[in-house]
């Protein structure tokens, strides 16, 4: 299925899935300690979700912290004290994006960190969202825990930057 949108044409039966799967088992993305992704099937007197354990389909109970297991997009929920949802911000849900690849900077006290003067002048006109990848960007990151270390992170001043571009 074709789309045109601003002069670009994309094929929307042949998607790109940027994101990191969850999986249950010991091997699973995690950070700020956040219990591990899983699911449990769901049992209701003589009723078991699991075709595994004989139930005649998967009915299946999802546990899951958004921000600790897999990932997530970032949104003013994380900073704000309102609870809002990504949802209720956004009023488009697609977007012409650009993918940059960044290798973070590391300070004094060791952090990796993305400065703005990273971005500036790499950023494209007339995109209207941004996806940063971070380097090293190796197979690990799938199954890393990040608890208790201190991952890539973007310095203030890269939200100014992503508010002058819009």
């Amino acid at each position: 299925m074709l789309a045109t949108y601003k002069n670009y044409q994309f094929d929307l039966s042949k998607p790109l899935d940027i994101s990191t799967p969850l999986h249950t088992g010991q091997k699973q993305i995690n950070c700020y300690y956040a219990p591990p992704f899983r699911t449990e099937p769901v049992v209701m007197g003589n009723f078991i979700g699991d075709t595994e354990k004989g139930g005649l389909l998967n009915y299946k109970n999802v546990f899951l912290n958004p921000h600790g297991n897999g990932t997530h997009t970032e949104c003013v929920a994380h900073i704000s004290n309102k609870k809002v949802t990504i949802n209720q911000t956004l009023q488009q849900f697609h977007f012409l994006a650009q993918l940059i690849t960044v290798q973070p900077k590391i300070s004094d006290n060791n952090d990796a960190i993305i400065f703005a003067a990273q971005l500036e002048n790499v950023i494209e006109k007339d995109i209207e969202a941004i996806v940063i990848r971070t380097l090293p960007n190796t197979i690990e990151k799938l199954s890393k825990n990040y608890s208790g270390t201190n991952p890539p992170y973007m310095h203030h001043d890269v939200a100014k930057i992503l508010c002058e571009k819009n």
